[in-house]
């Protein structure tokens, strides 16, 4: 039995079928006649929100509550208020909207003691919440305590104060995801479990106490607002199906007048969770539901069965290495298609990026997943963004594939590179790997800064190239976003990401349909591909592949970290040149002779990077970047030169605090026109919790004049 006997399942099959929607109705209709009645006040926290508001409007159509108590963040000011209270106004109910943080006790204190006595507290429904995806090593405590606060942190602050009053109700809106799990949102399904817990142990203290598991409303939140179409394609995938308000307030009335603490509020597809049960991918509670209802073809997905890795291996051992090319690419581009939302494979471009196309972190981790278990190549988490079409990824896991699967006589010589600075050639994690276990220890033993050095002495091992050595024909811009704004944005990732373009996945949803956003990741990054030998000839490489994609529109470059001193010292080159950019866009740079550019700061950083990093990996990738930003970061770039170029610094307001005691606020004198912006967040966080605020505010300078084509 994989069932917990406290849960119950209370979603309609087949949202599509109008018997099934009808006996939801039906039920839910049966369970709000039994619901209790009696004049007192309704509490809802996230009141103003979109399901809050659908909730209160529904209690006050019901007639649940003589007057509504309704707290968000913004209160009065919200979108939609006027019309909330008089729609509440037009039942007969007051309505009372407060801005407050409901995490705060004492500010939740005071709301709660101007309830009127002769319309005391009767209900509460907290349905306030926010989320922030991410994988869970990109998970912060900040990213956890800004979704556990207005959640589980305020579920916890009513549960508190409220505790001696004479409830009816203490509704509490939960997720799906704490039940069944739901990749990306670990913050989220922590937060939610929390509000399941809570509503167990009120239960068991005999106070009224029901956490609902939501599954996806159809109305559009401020949650459910920032799915993009292949979050949304995700949850299609897990056979969970958008209800409408009508069928989600409904099951809001059968669970609320149901005993159980903890009940699932959701809708589901039941052919959806057959295939996902059929690709080994529904989780366990769900695996009834996948049997139940009418019995209908069901599409098939790509990757639909577990019988697919291994037909698909045996094809490519019968296929020539021409065919397991094609073969390889055309998985790819359905994978990739599933994923995106796509209809059809032949929707996915194969000369764009996977980033320009839409894939974000998350989408990447799930297409390698994907690709692992069709294939049997280890692939490393961010290898859409190492390999960023469709081509370079189908051919680095043909690169991977093992002796009983290639062809006879194929040779991983002839794989085309990437040039994004993270590519591994031939199998991954094969070779002699040594720094990466080095540093690991290093920083356990709080020794990173002579781990370093030792690190940048090998790197002198390293091939390098010159200034007057050419190939820029080698080194090449990679997509990020398209837009029609101008001017375009060249990006340059920092050293210490590892020079990769995933750097600015977050940010780039700040840009897509907005402007066009390239990537120039520094040459050395991939396994033995040579490094600059000094700044000449790394400044050199860069210019001249950046003057190669000019078309006469206005550009600027732009850089995070160390990536930014790599812009400044590339529009000074390309000034010089008589093709200067519109700005430079520095996103916490430090400038030459800071103590952040000094190597007892700059070592500790990679044990950021590498904290969940697996050791195995790819550790022949892992040591390239090691070398590569320990090689980079030690170059002399004191002899910067001022230009008058307009530059806008973006600064994070908070501190790093892995690298020691705050330092001075930063500054930037190598312009006579320089804008700071201050932003949320710190050296990290600016581009990953913080992006979009961050891309807003880079937006906004590049739309002023002095930055324009008009200027």
């Amino acid at each position: 039995p994989v069932h917990d006997q406290r849960l119950q399942l209370l979603g309609q099959r087949d949202p599509g079928v109008d018997a099934d929607r009808a006996a939801g109705h039906l039920a839910g209709r049966q369970a709000r006649d039994a619901l209790p009645r009696r004049p007192g006040t309704a509490l809802v926290a996230g009141g103003t929100g979109t399901l809050g508001a659908l909730v209160t409007r529904h209690l006050a159509d019901s007639g649940r509550a003589a007057a509504f108590l309704l707290t968000s963040r913004s209160g009065p000011v919200a979108e939609g208020v006027p019309a909330l209270a008089a729609a509440v106004a037009a039942r007969g109910a007051g309505t009372r909207v407060v801005a407050c943080d409901v995490a705060d006790r004492d500010a939740l204190a005071a709301v709660l003691a101007a309830v009127p006595a002769e319309l005391p507290l009767s209900t509460v429904v907290q349905a306030a919440g926010v989320v922030d995806d991410a994988l869970t090593g990109d998970l912060t405590a900040e990213r956890l305590a800004a979704v556990a606060r207005p959640k589980s942190g305020a579920a916890w602050r009513l549960h508190e104060l409220t505790r001696t009053a004479d409830l009816d109700g203490f509704a509490l809106f939960s997720s799906l995801s704490a039940t069944v799990g739901n990749a990306g949102q670990g913050n989220h399904c922590a937060a939610s479990a929390f509000l399941d817990a809570l509503a167990e142990q009120r239960c068991a203290a005999g106070l009224p106490g029901s956490s609902m598991a939501w599954g996806l409303w159809a109305d559009t939140s401020k949650i459910t607002g920032t799915m993009s179409a292949q979050d949304l394609a995700r949850v299609a995938r897990s056979g969970v199906a958008a209800m409408p308000a009508e069928v989600a307030l409904a099951l809001f009335d059968a669970a609320s007048a149901r005993p159980e603490p903890v009940l699932v509020t959701a809708s589901f597809n039941t052919a959806a969770l057959r295939s996902a049960a059929e690709a080994d991918a529904l989780p366990p509670v769900l695996r009834a539901l996948a049997d139940a209802g009418p019995r209908r073809p069901a599409r098939r997905q790509a990757a639909a069965d577990s019988d697919a890795g291994p037909e698909l291996r045996a094809r490519l051992g019968r296929a020539g290495t021409a065919e397991q090319r094609t073969i390889l690419t055309e998985l790819v581009r359905s994978e990739a298609a599933v994923l995106l939302g796509h209809a059809s494979a032949g929707e996915v471009d194969l000369d764009l990026s996977f980033l320009e196309q839409g894939l974000d972190s998350l989408t990447a981790v799930e297409l390698r997943n994907r690709l692992h278990a069709l294939t049997g190549v280890r692939l490393r988490g961010s290898a859409a963004f190492d390999h960023p079409t469709v081509p370079e990824l189908a051919a680095r896991l043909h690169s991977g594939l093992g002796p009983e699967v290639r062809a006879p006589g194929a040779d991983t010589a002839d794989e085309p590179a990437t040039g994004t600075g993270t590519a591994s050639g031939g199998t991954s994690g094969t070779g002699t790997a040594t720094f990466g276990r080095l540093y690991r220890q290093a920083a356990a033993d709080g020794l990173t800064e002579q781990a370093m050095a030792v690190i940048r002495g090998a790197a002198a091992f390293r091939p390098v190239f010159t200034a007057e050595d050419p190939g820029a024909e080698n080194q090449r811009l990679v997509g990020v976003t398209q837009g029609p704004d101008t001017p375009s944005v060249i990006t340059f990732p920092s050293f210490v990401s590892r020079s990769a373009i995933q750097e600015y996945a977050a940010l780039a949803a700040g840009f897509r349909g907005v402007r066009k956003v390239t990537a120039a990741p520094s040459p050395g990054f991939a396994p033995g591909e040579p490094l600059a030998a000094d700044l000449a000839a790394l400044v050199g490489r860069h210019a001249a592949a950046v003057a190669g994609t000019l078309d006469g529109t206005a550009f600027v470059l732009a850089g995070h970290s160390s990536g930014g001193l790599v812009a400044h010292a590339v529009a000074t080159r390309l000034a010089a040149e008589g093709r200067a950019p519109a700005g430079v866009v520095l996103m916490d740079t430090y400038a030459p002779g800071r103590p952040e550019m000094a190597m007892a700061s700059w070592s500790r950083l990679p044990a950021l990077l590498l904290a969940d990093a697996d050791p195995d990996e790819d550790p022949v990738a892992e040591d390239a970047w090691l070398t590569a930003m320990a090689h980079y970061l030690s170059l002399d770039w004191n002899g910067l030169e001022p230009v008058s170029i307009p530059t806008l610094l973006v600064r994070g307001r908070d501190p790093l605090t892995e690298l020691g005691a705050a330092p001075a606020e930063l500054s930037w004198g190598l312009s006579d026109d320089v804008t700071v912006v201050d932003v949320p967040g710190n050296h990290l966080t600016m581009l990953s919790v913080h992006a979009q605020t961050t891309a807003q505010a880079v937006n906004d300078w590049l739309d002023r004049p002095r930055v324009s084509p008009e200027k």
